[in-house]
């Protein structure tokens, strides 16, 4: 059971002290209170306290010499000061010495006392949260570190480290298959694809072309591999529906990786298929060609668009929902795919490959022989490459 925030109350006037109390426990917190700063500080030692409400004129220790201690010791812990009307300057005072609101009596009403407890609390969770994500990108920063310094140590453990990341070829997810191949133009690919089982409902896949090749690529591959499972974590923890929500994904690796200031972008789809009602939910990021379907022998690309992710500030990414019938198949391809296929225009190469791709049904390697790509990493190309299959009952 969730515990109810727990307010400290400081206030040597017993009437008006039993008074806030006697409200604020209507308002459903749970309360202590102290007639002196002395015995208030030695109750926030002591206990878990969310809030603290002291009043400025104590004897003894006063309002202010009770803020500089919390704040000294736990500044998160929100502190509400209580003033007479003639006190204001002392209020203003304690603001500045790193109180977080003030309320003055005689009050009008006891609600400012709840509002005001509300608003700090709220304003409090959302440090807490924005402290959690600054210590989540740390750690990633960290991680990202041990993959760099890896890679530059040792091209063949980065190689090695990548080809990890991958997903298993063939993963089985009830009657679905997923497939993948990769070619990188270098060592290592800054072409990358991904598919995971999200819960017992989803499958999540993506395939990714970050700008350039080389190890800096493979840094963001690795990079956005360790954010999505990050997202997965989080679903799985926490409910959150982010890693369920294609546009959001993206939203939400957009901002990632631009607060990682890496200095390159990345050209993405990231799709959501619900086994339940055959619905596949896919979102754009500035990538090319867009998703083929095949179904009963034919095909069409299905437009997916908008920006990369990491290049612009104001990028927003929507989702568009396909229902898949039954023996039907979806390709992802990066542009390295494209650029070994013959043809006049950007439509042309993408016509063959939707031709080509209907012909070799849901066989990812026909498919890559008769590209003229062959086994993963046998070709040697211009640029990186990558394919990723989803079909529905392949062994």
């Amino acid at each position: 059971m969730e515990r109810r925030p727990r307010v400290l109350v400081i206030e040597d006037d017993d009437v008006f002290r039993e008074l806030e109390i006697r409200y604020l426990e209507r308002r459903g917190y749970e309360l202590l209170g102290a007639a002196t700063g002395e015995a208030g500080l030695a109750l926030f030692r002591a206990e878990p306290i969310d809030v603290i409400l002291c009043d400025l004129r104590l004897p003894g220790m006063d309002g202010l010499d009770v803020l500089a201690a919390v704040a000294e010791s736990a500044p998160e812990t929100p502190v509400i000061v209580v003033s007479g009307a003639s006190a204001l300057d002392d209020a203003i005072q304690a603001l500045k010495r790193g109180a977080w609101d003030f309320v003055t009596k005689p009050m009008e009403s006891l609600s400012l006392l709840d509002r005001a407890v509300q608003t700090v609390l709220e304003r409090a969770e959302l440090l807490r949260q924005n402290r959690e994500y600054r210590e989540r990108l740390e750690t990633l920063n960290r991680e990202l570190e041990r993959a760099l310094n890896q890679l530059r140590a040792d091209a063949e453990a980065g190689r090695r480290l990548q080809q990890k990341l991958l997903p298993d070829d063939g993963l089985r997810v009830g009657e679905w298959t997923l497939s993948r191949r990769l070619w990188p133009s270098t060592y290592l690919s800054g072409d990358f694809v991904d598919y995971f089982t999200i819960d017992e409902r989803h499958v999540g896949l993506y395939i990714a072309d970050v700008a350039g090749h080389g190890a800096a690529s493979a840094i963001l591959t690795v990079m956005l591999k360790i954010l999505v499972r990050q997202y997965q974590d989080a679903h799985d923890r926490e409910g959150d529906e982010t890693i369920l929500l294609p546009h959001r994904t993206l939203a939400r690796l957009d901002s990632d990786l631009r607060q990682l200031d890496l200095q390159s972008h990345v050209a993405t789809i990231f799709g959501v298929l619900d086994l339940k009602t055959r619905q596949l939910a896919l979102a754009g990021g500035g990538h090319y060609p867009y998703p083929i379907v095949c179904s009963g022998g034919k095909w069409r690309s299905e437009p997916c668009p908008g920006r990369p992710l990491a290049l612009f500030d104001d990028s927003r990414y929507y989702t568009q929902t396909l229902t898949l019938n039954p023996g039907d198949a979806v390709l992802l391809a990066s542009d390295g795919v494209l650029e070994v296929i013959d043809g006049d225009s950007l439509d042309a190469k993408v016509d063959v490959l939707g031709r080509t791709f209907a012909a070799a049904g849901a066989d990812l390697g026909a498919l890559a022989e008769a590209l003229g790509l062959g086994p993963d990493g046998a070709a040697v190309l211009p640029d990186d490459a990558a394919l990723l299959l989803l079909a529905e009952g392949v062994a």
